[in-house]
């Protein structure tokens, strides 16, 4: 049962965003799973879990490197590019963030 727990946590948990902690890269460790609660009128268990996760939560100020998505007149779609983070907005399963490329050692990689 544990082996199955640990494998959904996985599943569930890894490549998704949470606002609080910011997006969640790996599950490093299990480190423990609670007692199952069955919940009424589904027959489905509860389980709190606790887990050290790798996640990344870009903040203000922080300088990452990163691949344009969306495309303007200056930097075409698929470029790298460094830059520094301005401003961030989270939500419940998303962070956005906006970033410079208008100061020294940022800009265009490769």
């Amino acid at each position: 049962m544990a082996q199955f727990l640990e494998s959904k946590l996985y599943s569930d948990v890894e490549g998704t965003c949470s606002g609080q902690f910011g997006y969640i890269i790996a599950v490093v460790s299990v480190l423990d799973i609670g007692k199952g609660m069955v919940l009424p009128g589904s027959g489905q268990a509860e389980f709190v879990t606790r887990y050290r996760a790798i996640v990344f939560k870009p903040f203000k100020g922080e300088v990452v490197d990163g691949v344009v998505a969306n495309v303007n007149k200056i930097i075409e779609k698929n470029t790298k590019v460094r830059l520094k983070i301005v401003g961030t907005r989270v939500d419940a399963t998303e962070i956005f963030a906006i970033g410079t490329i208008k100061e020294d050692h940022l800009g265009v990689i490769e």
